[in-house]
């Protein structure tokens, strides 16, 4: 086993990272390195952006291109890709890592289908829901009620799906992405995110922008 410390927040980061273990024979890659940032949208630097957009999407897509070409040549390999119930649905007041893992979502559900021919190469992608992890901590505090699975559990849902699946841990996450993905006009599922996820992040301030749209009236 080799444990390697990278930041693939940034192009410099992924080549490291991929020259660090280049003599390793890589079986499964699973791109579950990711941040978020909560708050309005108004708040967050263009740094912050672009650093979480970098991390969240851009490093799994070149990763995965990097891997699934030397997978493929030796005719065996996985790749997961990890995703989040907030990329099926809109994330006011996490809107920028929403949108990530909705990217996340796609190319996912994409190479699932393009490499279903391919013999011994197997895409999946693992959307949990609320976990409970440091990152999940802030909404558990406020949590009205949402299911909430334990990290091992998480994991163990996203190896059995590893044959080209898509995996929601916990039955009524698996119901919730059908109903508010699928079932609910877009306008009520929008007014219920931004009431839920206020609620959950305890927002106790108005949005920064609605301040200087008034300056303008």
């Amino acid at each position: 086993m080799r444990i390697v410390v990278a930041d693939i927040s940034s192009k410099a980061g992924v080549d490291g990272l991929i020259e660090a273990v280049k003599d390793l024979e890589i079986g499964i890659l699973v791109n579950n390195a990711g941040v978020e940032a909560k708050g309005f949208f108004g708040e967050q630097s263009p740094e912050k952006i672009e650093a979480m957009c970098y991390l969240n999407m851009t490093a799994p897509t070149l990763l995965s291109r990097h891997y699934m070409g030397l997978m493929c040549a030796r005719g065996k390999g996985a790749i997961m890709f990890v995703c989040s119930l907030f990329g099926f649905l809109p994330a006011p007041y996490l809107s920028v890592y929403g949108a990530t893992k909705a990217y996340i979502k796609m190319l996912g559900e994409a190479l699932i289908s393009e490499m279903k021919p391919v013999p011994g190469m197997d895409v999946s992608i693992l959307s949990p829901g609320l976990t409970d992890t440091p990152m999940g901590q802030p909404f558990l505090a406020t949590n009205p009620g949402f299911p909430v699975d334990s990290p091992e559990h998480t994991a163990m849902v996203g190896l059995r799906g590893l044959k080209g699946k898509h995996v929601i841990p916990l039955f009524g996450n698996n119901v919730a992405a059908i109903v508010m993905g699928r079932c609910l006009p877009s306008a009520l599922v929008r007014w219920n995110q931004r009431s839920m996820m206020s609620k959950l992040l305890n927002l106790k301030t108005n949005n920064p922008w609605r301040k200087e749209s008034k300056k303008l009236q």
